[in-house]
């Protein structure tokens, strides 16, 4: 695995270099293109009808109607954005924590002081949240869209609450 430090991630998003504030509004205008793309997908979807017929389905029409429809195609991008931002996140955290910060949530807390365990940390939880949301898709499309604009949104506030930090 390469380390994080060969990509200069943190400088690249580092408060102090004129690259953080750009790569945040570039991240902000994907995470709005990606809202925007979310609403025309559910437009279609919602206008989409399939015809489940129980002589073809066997009596089970919402198993056929799970079968016939795959993921929304917005959960992907989402997905990507929701990785982006839990390194996002995780730079902006250590960066805040330089500056005398302190982590805030009492479960990340423990993990703060060492990065490779708040990476380590992240990347269980961006697995079981993407986990968990394509879980919820499969029953609810709709909530699974939203969770992940509203977590997404969550991550992309805490994040620039991170960098207002460092830069006192």
């Amino acid at each position: 695995m390469i380390p994080l430090r060969q990509y200069n991630l943190e400088r690249l998003c580092s408060r102090e270099s004129l690259h953080g504030e750009a790569f945040m509004k570039v991240l902000l205008t994907a995470f709005v293109i990606g809202w925007l793309t979310t609403a025309a997908t559910a437009q279609t979807d919602a206008g989409r009808t399939t015809d489940h017929s129980t002589a073809e389905t066997g009596g089970a029409a919402p198993y056929a109607e799970y079968q016939t429809r795959g993921r929304p195609a917005v959960l992907l991008p989402l997905y990507i954005s929701f990785g982006v931002l839990q390194v996002v996140d995780t730079v902006s955290t250590l960066e805040a924590l330089k500056h005398g910060g302190r982590e805030a949530n009492p479960v990340v807390a423990p993990f703060a002081s060492n990065a490779g365990a708040l990476y380590s940390l992240k990347v269980v939880t961006t697995v079981g949240s993407i986990w968990a949301a394509e879980k919820l898709w499969k029953r609810n499309r709709a909530a699974a869209i939203v969770t992940m604009l509203a977590v997404n949104a969550g991550y992309a506030w805490v994040a620039h609450r991170n960098y207002q930090i460092a830069g006192r």
